[in-house]
This record gives C-alpha cells, structure tokens and sequence, in this order.
C-alpha cells in the first residue's frame, strides 16, 4: 500500500454478497460471519490501514438482523 501511495483501504463484499446459494441461509450465515471477523480483525490489528462495511447475509432478514448487532461490538 505504502508504494502505491495508498493510505488505508476499506473492505466490502461486491456483489452477489455472502448470500451464494439460493436459500440457503444457514451457509450465507456463517459467510457473513467469517467475512466480517475477518474483516473486524484485520481492522483491529491495523487501524490506520484498513476499516470495513460489514456484510449482511440479504435476503435473509432474521439473519441480517441478528449480524447488524455484531459489527458495533467488535468495532466500539
């Protein structure tokens, strides 16, 4: 990043998401989760570098709802 002149970064999942097989919400779930740990820890050991949007696993809404929480928690 240093050479490229880049200051931080931030991550996101593009499109389609973490939602990849259709109707299954339990593995768009856990995705969701792992991308967004993921992302939470590379954020908490380099702060300057990296922030994140967290995934939500759409369109399954009792998920998305239970993961909204969870980005606040690991990001105070």
């Amino acid at each position: 990043m240093k050479d490229a002149n880049i200051s931080k970064s931030i991550l996101s999942v593009s499109s389609p998401g973490t939602h990849l097989v259709p109707g299954n919400d339990e593995l768009a779930r856990n995705i969701t989760r792992e991308v967004n740990e993921f992302a939470a820890d590379l954020k908490k050991r380099l702060p300057e570098q990296f922030g994140f949007w967290a995934s939500l696993p759409l369109p399954d809404i009792e998920g998305s709802l239970a993961e909204l929480a969870l980005p606040r928690q690991r990001d105070p």
